[in-house]
Protein backbone atom coordinates (compact mmCIF):
# COMPACT_ATOMS: atom_id res chain seq x y z
CA UNK A 1 0.00 0.00 0.00
CA UNK A 2 2.71 2.36 1.26
CA UNK A 3 4.75 1.29 -1.89
CA UNK A 4 2.21 2.10 -4.72
CA UNK A 5 1.59 5.38 -3.35
CA UNK A 6 5.02 6.40 -2.76
CA UNK A 7 5.83 5.16 -6.14
CA UNK A 8 3.03 6.31 -8.01
CA UNK A 9 3.61 10.29 -6.56
CA UNK A 10 7.28 9.64 -7.60
CA UNK A 11 6.19 8.92 -10.67
CA UNK A 12 4.27 12.48 -11.40
CA UNK A 13 7.97 13.78 -10.38
CA UNK A 14 10.00 11.54 -12.18
CA UNK A 15 7.77 11.61 -15.77
CA UNK A 16 8.18 15.74 -15.03
CA UNK A 17 11.96 14.91 -14.39
CA UNK A 18 11.89 12.79 -17.72
CA UNK A 19 10.97 15.70 -19.74
CA UNK A 20 13.30 17.90 -18.09
CA UNK A 21 15.90 15.36 -18.70
CA UNK A 22 14.64 15.82 -22.40
CA UNK A 23 15.04 19.73 -22.55
CA UNK A 24 18.55 19.65 -21.28
CA UNK A 25 20.19 16.69 -23.33
CA UNK A 26 18.67 18.53 -26.56
CA UNK A 27 19.83 22.13 -25.23
CA UNK A 28 22.94 21.06 -23.13
CA UNK A 29 25.26 20.65 -26.49
CA UNK A 30 24.15 23.87 -27.72
CA UNK A 31 24.89 25.79 -23.99
CA UNK A 32 27.63 24.08 -23.32
CA UNK A 33 29.57 24.86 -27.22
CA UNK A 34 28.38 28.80 -27.36
CA UNK A 35 29.17 29.63 -23.11
CA UNK A 36 33.06 28.37 -22.89
CA UNK A 37 34.09 26.60 -20.00
CA UNK A 38 35.26 29.84 -18.15
CA UNK A 39 31.81 31.57 -18.65
CA UNK A 40 29.55 28.48 -17.31
CA UNK A 41 32.29 27.76 -14.63
CA UNK A 42 32.03 31.39 -13.00
CA UNK A 43 28.34 31.51 -13.40
CA UNK A 44 27.75 28.23 -11.64
CA UNK A 45 29.88 29.76 -8.37
CA UNK A 46 27.73 32.63 -8.71
CA UNK A 47 24.70 30.48 -8.60
CA UNK A 48 25.87 28.79 -6.04
CA UNK A 49 26.46 31.12 -3.39
CA UNK A 50 23.14 32.59 -4.19
CA UNK A 51 21.21 29.08 -3.75
CA UNK A 52 23.44 28.25 -0.85
CA UNK A 53 21.92 31.65 0.45
CA UNK A 54 18.64 31.03 -0.06
CA UNK A 55 19.06 27.55 1.20
CA UNK A 56 19.52 28.51 4.67
CA UNK A 57 16.76 31.44 4.59
CA UNK A 58 13.83 30.09 6.14
CA UNK A 59 15.94 29.40 9.06
CA UNK A 60 14.97 25.90 8.05
CA UNK A 61 11.73 26.20 9.69
CA UNK A 62 10.69 24.78 5.85
CA UNK A 63 10.96 21.24 6.94
CA UNK A 64 8.24 21.98 9.40
CA UNK A 65 5.91 22.95 7.06
CA UNK A 66 6.14 19.03 5.90
CA UNK A 67 5.82 17.61 9.62
CA UNK A 68 3.31 19.51 11.41
CA UNK A 69 0.44 17.80 12.48
CA UNK A 70 -2.45 19.66 10.99
CA UNK A 71 -2.85 22.30 8.06
CA UNK A 72 -3.50 25.43 10.55
CA UNK A 73 0.13 24.81 11.51
CA UNK A 74 1.45 23.93 8.15
CA UNK A 75 -0.28 27.33 7.16
CA UNK A 76 1.16 29.21 9.77
CA UNK A 77 4.73 27.93 9.17
CA UNK A 78 4.61 28.38 5.98
CA UNK A 79 4.07 32.29 6.36
CA UNK A 80 7.23 32.02 9.38
CA UNK A 81 9.12 30.85 6.18
CA UNK A 82 8.19 33.75 4.08
CA UNK A 83 8.70 36.26 7.06
CA UNK A 84 12.50 34.43 7.25
CA UNK A 85 13.06 34.63 3.55
CA UNK A 86 12.60 38.21 3.49
CA UNK A 87 14.53 39.17 6.58
CA UNK A 88 17.63 36.85 5.22
CA UNK A 89 17.06 39.00 1.69
CA UNK A 90 17.51 41.93 3.85
CA UNK A 91 20.48 40.91 5.59
CA UNK A 92 22.45 39.37 2.08
CA UNK A 93 22.38 42.84 0.67
CA UNK A 94 23.93 44.46 3.29
CA UNK A 95 26.18 41.54 3.73
CA UNK A 96 26.94 42.17 -0.22
CA UNK A 97 27.21 45.86 0.39
CA UNK A 98 30.10 46.00 3.26
CA UNK A 99 31.52 43.03 2.20
CA UNK A 100 31.28 41.68 -1.74
CA UNK A 101 34.91 42.35 -2.38
CA UNK A 102 35.70 40.03 0.04
CA UNK A 103 33.17 37.37 -0.72
CA UNK A 104 34.73 37.79 -4.48
CA UNK A 105 38.14 37.42 -3.24
CA UNK A 106 37.51 34.04 -1.42
CA UNK A 107 36.47 32.66 -4.55
CA UNK A 108 39.39 33.45 -6.97
CA UNK A 109 37.41 36.11 -8.68
CA UNK A 110 38.07 39.28 -7.21
CA UNK A 111 37.84 40.94 -10.52
CA UNK A 112 33.86 40.25 -11.32
CA UNK A 113 32.53 42.39 -8.10
CA UNK A 114 29.48 43.76 -10.50
CA UNK A 115 28.10 40.15 -10.06
CA UNK A 116 27.99 39.81 -7.04
CA UNK A 117 24.52 42.04 -6.67
CA UNK A 118 22.85 38.85 -8.05
CA UNK A 119 23.39 37.06 -4.80
CA UNK A 120 20.82 38.44 -2.74
CA UNK A 121 18.05 37.89 -5.35
CA UNK A 122 18.82 34.47 -6.39
CA UNK A 123 18.96 33.69 -2.73
CA UNK A 124 15.17 35.62 -2.59
CA UNK A 125 13.81 33.04 -5.22
CA UNK A 126 15.55 30.34 -4.11
CA UNK A 127 13.95 30.49 -0.41
CA UNK A 128 10.33 31.51 -1.98
CA UNK A 129 10.68 28.36 -4.19
CA UNK A 130 11.47 26.13 -1.05
CA UNK A 131 8.65 27.01 0.50
CA UNK A 132 6.41 26.66 -1.86
CA UNK A 133 7.74 22.80 -2.95
CA UNK A 134 7.09 21.91 0.93
CA UNK A 135 3.47 23.30 1.10
CA UNK A 136 2.31 21.64 -2.27
CA UNK A 137 4.71 18.41 -1.15
CA UNK A 138 2.98 18.13 2.02
CA UNK A 139 -0.68 19.14 -0.04
CA UNK A 140 0.04 15.94 -2.71
CA UNK A 141 0.34 18.41 -5.40
CA UNK A 142 3.23 16.76 -7.51
CA UNK A 143 1.39 17.11 -10.35
CA UNK A 144 1.40 20.74 -9.89
CA UNK A 145 5.34 20.86 -9.12
CA UNK A 146 6.00 18.86 -12.14
CA UNK A 147 4.50 21.07 -14.52
CA UNK A 148 6.25 23.67 -12.81
CA UNK A 149 9.96 21.75 -13.06
CA UNK A 150 9.22 21.42 -16.96
CA UNK A 151 8.39 25.08 -17.12
CA UNK A 152 11.43 26.43 -15.68
CA UNK A 153 13.75 24.03 -16.89
CA UNK A 154 12.27 25.04 -20.41
CA UNK A 155 12.25 28.78 -19.79
CA UNK A 156 15.95 28.75 -18.72
CA UNK A 157 17.21 27.16 -21.59
CA UNK A 158 15.41 29.16 -23.73
CA UNK A 159 16.55 32.54 -22.51
CA UNK A 160 20.54 31.14 -22.64
CA UNK A 161 19.98 30.59 -26.05
CA UNK A 162 17.74 33.57 -26.76
CA UNK A 163 20.71 35.78 -25.14
CA UNK A 164 23.47 33.88 -27.34
CA UNK A 165 21.35 34.35 -30.30
CA UNK A 166 21.28 38.25 -29.65
CA UNK A 167 25.01 38.51 -29.53
CA UNK A 168 24.61 38.49 -25.57
CA UNK A 169 26.88 35.14 -24.50
CA UNK A 170 27.98 36.54 -20.89
CA UNK A 171 28.07 35.69 -17.38
CA UNK A 172 25.29 38.09 -17.16
CA UNK A 173 23.23 35.74 -20.35
CA UNK A 174 23.92 32.69 -18.15
CA UNK A 175 22.70 33.49 -14.58
CA UNK A 176 19.70 35.60 -16.21
CA UNK A 177 18.29 32.30 -17.39
CA UNK A 178 18.28 31.04 -14.73
CA UNK A 179 17.05 33.68 -12.76
CA UNK A 180 13.81 34.08 -14.98
CA UNK A 181 12.82 30.24 -15.06
CA UNK A 182 12.99 30.12 -11.25
CA UNK A 183 10.51 33.29 -11.47
CA UNK A 184 9.00 31.62 -14.00
CA UNK A 185 7.67 28.56 -11.42
CA UNK A 186 7.13 31.29 -8.59
CA UNK A 187 4.49 33.03 -10.86
CA UNK A 188 2.66 29.41 -11.90
CA UNK A 189 2.81 28.42 -7.89
CA UNK A 190 1.50 31.72 -6.29
CA UNK A 191 -1.41 31.91 -9.57
CA UNK A 192 -2.46 27.88 -8.16
CA UNK A 193 -1.93 29.02 -4.42
CA UNK A 194 -4.43 32.16 -4.91
CA UNK A 195 -7.17 30.09 -7.07
CA UNK A 196 -6.57 27.12 -4.59
CA UNK A 197 -5.62 28.00 -0.84
CA UNK A 198 -6.35 31.73 -0.10
CA UNK A 199 -9.51 31.22 1.77
CA UNK A 200 -7.66 28.25 4.01
CA UNK A 201 -4.71 30.67 4.65
CA UNK A 202 -6.55 33.80 5.50
CA UNK A 203 -8.34 31.33 7.49
CA UNK A 204 -5.66 29.79 9.80
CA UNK A 205 -3.34 32.66 9.56
CA UNK A 206 -2.04 35.03 12.11
CA UNK A 207 0.73 36.92 14.12
CA UNK A 208 0.07 34.36 17.14
CA UNK A 209 -0.28 31.17 15.73
CA UNK A 210 3.34 32.53 13.31
CA UNK A 211 5.05 32.57 16.47
CA UNK A 212 3.29 29.98 18.38
CA UNK A 213 4.59 27.10 15.69
CA UNK A 214 7.78 29.27 15.60
CA UNK A 215 8.05 28.31 18.71
CA UNK A 216 6.73 24.93 18.90
CA UNK A 217 9.86 23.89 16.46
CA UNK A 218 12.69 25.77 18.34
CA UNK A 219 14.10 22.81 18.90
CA UNK A 220 15.45 22.58 14.86
CA UNK A 221 17.37 25.70 15.45
CA UNK A 222 19.24 23.73 18.04
CA UNK A 223 19.97 20.47 16.47
CA UNK A 224 19.00 20.82 13.16
CA UNK A 225 20.20 23.87 11.75
CA UNK A 226 23.46 23.10 12.53
CA UNK A 227 23.11 19.86 10.68
CA UNK A 228 21.46 21.23 8.02
CA UNK A 229 23.73 24.21 7.48
CA UNK A 230 26.64 21.44 7.33
CA UNK A 231 24.96 19.78 4.53
CA UNK A 232 24.12 22.72 2.34
CA UNK A 233 27.50 23.54 2.96
CA UNK A 234 28.73 20.18 1.85
CA UNK A 235 26.80 20.44 -1.71
CA UNK A 236 28.10 23.42 -2.42
CA UNK A 237 32.21 23.00 -0.83
CA UNK A 238 33.66 20.91 -3.73
CA UNK A 239 33.27 24.04 -6.32
CA UNK A 240 34.22 26.46 -4.30
CA UNK A 241 36.90 24.64 -3.19
CA UNK A 242 37.89 24.19 -6.93
CA UNK A 243 37.05 28.08 -7.43
CA UNK A 244 39.35 28.81 -4.77
CA UNK A 245 42.35 26.78 -6.07
CA UNK A 246 42.16 26.21 -9.78
CA UNK A 247 41.36 28.70 -12.81
CA UNK A 248 37.35 29.20 -14.20
CA UNK A 249 37.96 25.88 -16.78
CA UNK A 250 38.67 23.85 -14.11
CA UNK A 251 35.64 25.18 -12.25
CA UNK A 252 33.47 24.67 -15.17
CA UNK A 253 34.74 21.14 -16.41
CA UNK A 254 33.54 20.30 -13.10
CA UNK A 255 30.25 22.11 -13.23
CA UNK A 256 29.42 19.99 -16.64
CA UNK A 257 30.41 17.17 -15.29
CA UNK A 258 28.26 17.64 -11.94
CA UNK A 259 25.20 18.30 -14.87
CA UNK A 260 25.61 14.66 -16.23
CA UNK A 261 26.11 13.26 -12.87
CA UNK A 262 23.33 14.90 -11.24
CA UNK A 263 20.71 14.06 -14.27
CA UNK A 264 20.21 10.58 -12.33
CA UNK A 265 19.40 12.44 -9.38
CA UNK A 266 17.24 15.19 -10.94
CA UNK A 267 15.78 12.37 -13.33
CA UNK A 268 14.46 9.85 -10.36
CA UNK A 269 15.61 10.40 -7.22
CA UNK A 270 14.86 13.77 -6.53
CA UNK A 271 10.44 12.78 -7.55
CA UNK A 272 11.67 9.78 -5.07
CA UNK A 273 13.28 12.16 -2.62
CA UNK A 274 10.08 14.20 -2.16
CA UNK A 275 7.32 11.83 -1.87
CA UNK A 276 9.70 9.70 0.01
CA UNK A 277 9.64 12.55 2.97
CA UNK A 278 6.26 12.83 2.21
CA UNK A 279 4.79 9.13 2.71
CA UNK A 280 7.68 8.80 5.24
CA UNK A 281 6.12 12.01 7.58
CA UNK A 282 2.73 10.12 6.85
CA UNK A 283 3.67 6.88 8.53
CA UNK A 284 6.22 7.99 10.83
CA UNK A 285 5.41 4.47 13.13
CA UNK A 286 3.63 2.23 11.07
CA UNK A 287 4.71 0.83 8.21
CA UNK A 288 8.39 2.63 7.70
CA UNK A 289 9.94 -0.68 7.80
CA UNK A 290 8.06 -1.46 4.48
CA UNK A 291 8.35 2.19 3.04
CA UNK A 292 12.12 2.53 3.73
CA UNK A 293 12.59 -1.09 1.87
CA UNK A 294 10.77 -0.48 -0.78
CA UNK A 295 12.38 2.87 -1.77
CA UNK A 296 15.98 1.45 -1.42
CA UNK A 297 15.59 -1.62 -3.34
CA UNK A 298 14.76 0.21 -6.12
CA UNK A 299 16.70 3.13 -5.68
CA UNK A 300 19.79 0.77 -5.62
CA UNK A 301 18.70 -1.25 -8.43
CA UNK A 302 18.06 0.58 -11.00
CA UNK A 303 20.55 3.19 -10.63
CA UNK A 304 23.44 1.07 -11.03
CA UNK A 305 23.83 0.79 -14.95
CA UNK A 306 23.90 4.99 -15.78
CA UNK A 307 26.64 5.48 -12.68
CA UNK A 308 28.24 2.16 -14.29
CA UNK A 309 28.66 3.64 -17.75
CA UNK A 310 29.55 7.08 -16.62
CA UNK A 311 32.04 5.02 -14.81
CA UNK A 312 34.14 3.33 -17.50
CA UNK A 313 33.10 5.03 -20.27
CA UNK A 314 32.74 8.89 -18.91
CA UNK A 315 35.13 9.80 -21.01
CA UNK A 316 33.86 8.58 -24.26
CA UNK A 317 30.54 9.74 -23.87
CA UNK A 318 32.03 13.50 -23.16
CA UNK A 319 34.47 13.29 -25.98
CA UNK A 320 32.41 12.01 -28.65
CA UNK A 321 28.89 13.66 -27.71
CA UNK A 322 30.38 16.93 -26.74
CA UNK A 323 33.54 17.13 -28.28
CA UNK A 324 36.87 16.40 -27.67
CA UNK A 325 37.51 19.64 -25.14
CA UNK A 326 35.27 18.43 -22.90
CA UNK A 327 37.25 15.10 -22.80
CA UNK A 328 38.23 16.27 -19.40
CA UNK A 329 35.17 16.97 -17.82
CA UNK A 330 34.68 13.20 -18.64
CA UNK A 331 37.22 12.30 -17.01
CA UNK A 332 36.17 13.94 -13.85
CA UNK A 333 32.93 11.68 -14.25
CA UNK A 334 34.47 8.36 -14.35
CA UNK A 335 36.28 9.16 -11.28
CA UNK A 336 33.02 10.69 -9.20
CA UNK A 337 30.99 8.23 -10.80
CA UNK A 338 31.03 5.51 -7.60
CA UNK A 339 30.36 8.78 -5.21
CA UNK A 340 27.44 10.35 -7.25
CA UNK A 341 26.09 6.73 -6.99
CA UNK A 342 26.24 6.52 -3.01
CA UNK A 343 25.27 9.70 -2.43
CA UNK A 344 22.18 9.33 -4.98
CA UNK A 345 20.84 6.45 -2.43
CA UNK A 346 21.97 8.79 0.35
CA UNK A 347 19.99 11.71 -0.15
CA UNK A 348 16.69 10.18 -0.12
CA UNK A 349 17.08 8.54 3.24
CA UNK A 350 18.48 11.52 4.69
CA UNK A 351 14.73 13.11 5.29
CA UNK A 352 14.42 10.34 7.63
CA UNK A 353 16.67 12.46 10.13
CA UNK A 354 13.48 14.71 10.56
CA UNK A 355 10.68 12.40 10.43
CA UNK A 356 12.23 10.11 13.27
CA UNK A 357 13.61 13.64 14.94
CA UNK A 358 17.21 12.06 15.23
CA UNK A 359 19.07 15.37 15.15
CA UNK A 360 21.92 14.51 16.69
CA UNK A 361 22.49 11.81 14.63
CA UNK A 362 22.37 13.75 11.11
CA UNK A 363 25.05 16.34 13.20
CA UNK A 364 27.00 13.47 12.92
CA UNK A 365 26.81 12.22 9.28
CA UNK A 366 27.01 15.39 7.97
CA UNK A 367 29.91 16.06 10.15
CA UNK A 368 31.09 13.32 8.35
CA UNK A 369 30.50 14.62 4.84
CA UNK A 370 32.14 17.76 5.46
CA UNK A 371 35.18 15.73 6.48
CA UNK A 372 35.15 14.42 3.00
CA UNK A 373 34.53 17.50 1.47
CA UNK A 374 37.63 18.85 3.01
CA UNK A 375 39.56 16.34 1.73
CA UNK A 376 39.69 17.79 -2.14
CA UNK A 377 41.03 21.12 -0.05
CA UNK A 378 44.14 19.39 1.05
CA UNK A 379 44.49 17.34 -1.94
CA UNK A 380 44.10 20.11 -4.01
CA UNK A 381 46.35 22.25 -1.96
CA UNK A 382 49.19 20.00 -1.05
CA UNK A 383 49.92 18.51 -4.69
CA UNK A 384 47.72 21.39 -7.11
CA UNK A 385 46.72 18.78 -9.28
CA UNK A 386 42.81 19.12 -10.13
CA UNK A 387 42.40 15.35 -11.27
CA UNK A 388 44.50 13.50 -8.50
CA UNK A 389 42.76 16.31 -5.72
CA UNK A 390 39.04 15.13 -7.42
CA UNK A 391 40.08 11.25 -7.52
CA UNK A 392 40.83 11.46 -3.56
CA UNK A 393 37.72 13.52 -2.83
CA UNK A 394 35.87 11.07 -4.79
CA UNK A 395 37.30 7.91 -2.87
CA UNK A 396 36.59 9.58 0.14
CA UNK A 397 33.04 10.53 -0.42
CA UNK A 398 31.78 7.46 -1.59
CA UNK A 399 32.99 5.68 1.51
CA UNK A 400 31.32 8.48 3.80
CA UNK A 401 28.18 8.33 1.66
CA UNK A 402 28.11 4.41 1.78
CA UNK A 403 28.24 3.84 5.50
CA UNK A 404 26.00 6.82 6.43
CA UNK A 405 23.31 5.57 4.03
CA UNK A 406 23.43 2.25 5.92
CA UNK A 407 23.44 3.91 9.23
CA UNK A 408 20.45 5.96 8.03
CA UNK A 409 19.31 2.78 6.93
CA UNK A 410 19.41 1.24 10.50
CA UNK A 411 16.96 4.54 11.57
CA UNK A 412 13.70 2.72 10.02
CA UNK A 413 15.27 -1.03 11.01
CA UNK A 414 16.61 -2.07 8.18
CA UNK A 415 20.23 -4.25 8.44
CA UNK A 416 23.31 -3.59 6.43
CA UNK A 417 23.22 -7.15 5.36
CA UNK A 418 19.93 -6.63 3.48
CA UNK A 419 21.01 -3.51 1.86
CA UNK A 420 24.20 -5.55 0.82
CA UNK A 421 21.82 -8.16 -0.63
CA UNK A 422 19.57 -5.25 -2.93
CA UNK A 423 22.85 -3.89 -4.41
CA UNK A 424 24.38 -7.32 -5.25
CA UNK A 425 21.19 -7.93 -7.03
CA UNK A 426 20.84 -4.83 -8.99
CA UNK A 427 24.43 -5.86 -10.03
CA UNK A 428 23.26 -9.29 -11.23
CA UNK A 429 20.46 -7.80 -13.13
CA UNK A 430 23.11 -5.72 -15.40
CA UNK A 431 25.79 -8.11 -15.38
CA UNK A 432 25.18 -8.99 -19.39
CA UNK A 433 25.35 -5.23 -19.89
CA UNK A 434 28.56 -4.53 -17.89
CA UNK A 435 30.57 -7.23 -19.44
CA UNK A 436 29.33 -5.92 -22.53
CA UNK A 437 30.33 -2.54 -22.40
CA UNK A 438 34.22 -3.67 -20.40
CA UNK A 439 34.41 -5.82 -23.59
CA UNK A 440 33.70 -3.40 -25.94
CA UNK A 441 35.94 -0.75 -24.20
CA UNK A 442 39.38 -2.70 -23.85
CA UNK A 443 38.66 -5.35 -26.40
CA UNK A 444 37.28 -3.08 -29.25
CA UNK A 445 37.40 0.63 -28.27
CA UNK A 446 35.04 2.88 -29.14
CA UNK A 447 36.35 5.58 -31.59
CA UNK A 448 33.28 7.13 -33.00
CA UNK A 449 29.53 7.71 -32.32
CA UNK A 450 28.20 5.22 -34.15
CA UNK A 451 29.89 2.48 -31.41
CA UNK A 452 28.84 4.63 -28.79
CA UNK A 453 25.57 5.14 -29.57
CA UNK A 454 24.50 1.16 -30.17
CA UNK A 455 26.19 0.49 -26.42
CA UNK A 456 23.64 3.16 -25.06
CA UNK A 457 20.60 1.85 -27.41
CA UNK A 458 21.55 -1.68 -26.09
CA UNK A 459 21.45 -0.79 -21.92
CA UNK A 460 18.26 1.27 -22.68
CA UNK A 461 17.05 -1.33 -23.92
CA UNK A 462 18.38 -3.94 -21.28
CA UNK A 463 17.46 -1.31 -18.72
CA UNK A 464 13.50 -1.03 -19.76
CA UNK A 465 12.77 -4.08 -20.00
CA UNK A 466 14.13 -4.94 -16.18
CA UNK A 467 11.70 -2.43 -15.57
CA UNK A 468 9.14 -4.03 -17.26
CA UNK A 469 9.56 -7.17 -15.29
CA UNK A 470 9.29 -5.35 -11.97
CA UNK A 471 5.15 -6.28 -12.16
CA UNK A 472 4.92 -3.48 -8.72
CA UNK A 473 6.02 -0.99 -10.40
CA UNK A 474 4.91 -1.24 -13.51
CA UNK A 475 1.00 -1.30 -11.72
CA UNK A 476 2.55 1.89 -9.95
CA UNK A 477 3.14 3.63 -13.03
CA UNK A 478 -0.07 2.52 -14.49
CA UNK A 479 -1.75 4.11 -11.76
CA UNK A 480 0.32 6.79 -11.90
CA UNK A 481 -0.60 7.73 -15.67
CA UNK A 482 -4.10 7.01 -15.15
CA UNK A 483 -4.72 9.66 -13.16
CA UNK A 484 -1.93 12.25 -13.93
CA UNK A 485 -4.00 14.23 -16.45
CA UNK A 486 -7.19 14.59 -14.16
CA UNK A 487 -4.67 15.48 -10.76
CA UNK A 488 -2.63 17.95 -12.39
CA UNK A 489 -5.80 19.43 -13.73
CA UNK A 490 -7.37 19.69 -10.26
CA UNK A 491 -4.04 20.61 -8.68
Amino acid sequence: MNYLKLTSGAIKLISSNLAVAIINIMMMPFIIRIYNVEIIGIAALIISIGSFVGSLSCFFYDISIMISETDEKAANLSAASLCFVLISTVLSILLVLFFGDNIMRVFNISNLRQYVWSIPFIAAIEGILLVFLMWNSRNNRFGHLAVCMVMSCFISGIIKLLCAYLGYISIWAFIAGDIIGKMASIFIQLNHLLRNDMDVLKKYISWKRIFLGISRYNKLLVFTSWSLLIQKINLKLPLWILSSLFNPAIVGYYVICRMVLNAPFNFVGRGFSQVFFQQASEYREDGLLNLVEAAYKRMAGFTILPFFLLLFIGKDIFAILLGNRFAEAGVYAQVLSLEAFFSFAFWPLSRLLGVKEKYFRGLAINFVLLLASLSLLVAGYLTRDALFAITIFGIISALAYLFSSLWLLSIAGLYSRTAFIYLTQGIVRYSPVFVLIVSVKFIIGIRDAKTLLILLFISSVYYLVTIIKDKKLVLAIRKSFSDMGSKCAYN
